[in-house]
């Protein structure tokens, strides 16, 4: 209970210190559903999303609203995405470059199963990870040295590069940044190797791709066609190659012999005189 209090309070504060932002993202809500689709609602996902809000709000639900910073606003939309909280988001004028979120509430009650966690449990979560994110981010700052370097790596190869430093005992440190990759600190001295794990770990994927893909396309013997009218046309190409080497050859071997009959003939002239 202690949780769900925490996160009233948290929205109530949001709510209270932007009530008008979010009062204006209502009526914008509403416009758009009315009126039909604007060019900041082009997502279906959000649209059927603010449709759900209006459906909620018609039935005596909660809709709540939080104001939250561009740079914090990627990693709360992609929480309440993943745990499928119905919201519709925009950016409000005069904010300095922040994000309205608009979102419902549903409790255990209405969602008629017990095993489905209460939204408000959903949207602390949100918060707790843009909180926690911030707060790596901050840390890792915080810790820097001078010989400190940051590398950027893609959420695909992160995981096995930081299990690599953890198995070299390589001492490291890294947040999540806004595009979803994950930033790691090392020493400057491991920049090289840590660049070098991830283009293994890249080498292995397209090797893995390629692999796959010669799975996906077994031979047939359309494509075996294929491949033995090329081989055939490089094998023709080769030929001529060949046979244009030859005969550069044969010219070259003519032009010595002219050339040395020439000299020879030179030789007699000069020794008759």
């Amino acid at each position: 209970m202690a949780e769900t209090k925490d996160i009233g309070l948290r929205e109530m504060d949001l709510y209270n210190r932007t009530a008008t932002e979010t009062m204006k993202a209502l009526v914008e809500v509403l416009k758009t559903i009315t009126q039909g689709k604007d060019k900041r609602f082009n997502d279906k996902k959000i649209d059927s999303g603010m449709k759900l809000i209006l459906s909620h709000a018609k039935k005596g639900g909660q809709i709540k609203g939080s104001l939250m910073k561009d740079y914090e606003a990627d990693t709360f939309e992609k929480q309440l995405r993943e745990m499928r909280v119905p919201y519709a988001k925009m950016q409000i004028k005069g904010t300095g470059e922040k994000s309205e979120f608009v979102y419902l509430t549903r409790g255990r009650s209405e969602n008629n199963d017990p095993d489905i966690p209460d939204d408000s449990y959903k949207v602390l979560k949100a918060y707790r990870k843009v909180t926690d994110r911030n707060k790596q981010k901050e840390a890792l700052y915080d810790d820097l040295q001078e010989n400190t370097v940051l590398i950027s790596v893609e959420r695909a190869y992160s995981g096995k590069i930081k299990k690599s430093l953890k198995e070299l005992e390589i001492p490291y440190q890294s947040y999540e940044a806004e595009n979803g990759n994950s930033v790691i600190g090392v020493d400057r001295e491991y920049e090289s190797l840590v660049k070098e794990l991830l283009e293994k770990n890249m080498e292995r994927k397209r090797e893995s791709e390629a692999h796959n893909k010669d799975i996906r396309n077994p031979e047939t013997p359309e494509n075996k066609k294929d491949r033995k009218k090329t081989r055939k046309e490089k094998e023709a190409q080769d030929i001529k190659e060949d046979k244009i080497q030859k005969q550069k050859s044969e010219r070259d071997k003519t032009q010595a012999k002219e050339e040395k009959k020439k000299k020879e003939k030179e030789k007699g002239i000069t020794r008759e005189r």
